[in-house]
């Protein structure tokens, strides 16, 4: 495994872990949607947001680690999408 990527942003912390399998990288994806869930239920515009921008540093750390892949790419959408609308579905 090399070195994870971090970044922070509006006082959160951004962490990508290279080597992990689809169903860790499901597990990670979908934790970081559910907190926000958790934290705000009705807050739509500020949840989609946090997810979108999630998504577009997990790309970004995808593509320094050589790891952007199909699979790696619809686990991660699939993961924030479940979250979002608080699905628990397994990966």
């Amino acid at each position: 495994m090399s070195t994870p990527v971090t970044a922070c942003y509006a006082g959160h912390r951004f962490r990508y872990t290279p080597g992990l399998s689809p169903a860790e990288w499901y597990a990670a994806a979908f934790a970081h949607a559910w907190e926000r869930r958790q934290r705000a239920p009705r807050a739509y515009l500020r949840r989609l947001a946090a997810c979108g921008f999630f998504i577009l540093l997990s790309l970004g750390a995808m593509l320094r680690c050589n790891e952007f892949t199909p699979l790696r790419i619809y686990t991660l959408f699939r993961a924030q999408h479940n979250a979002f609308y608080g699905k628990q579905r397994p990966y």
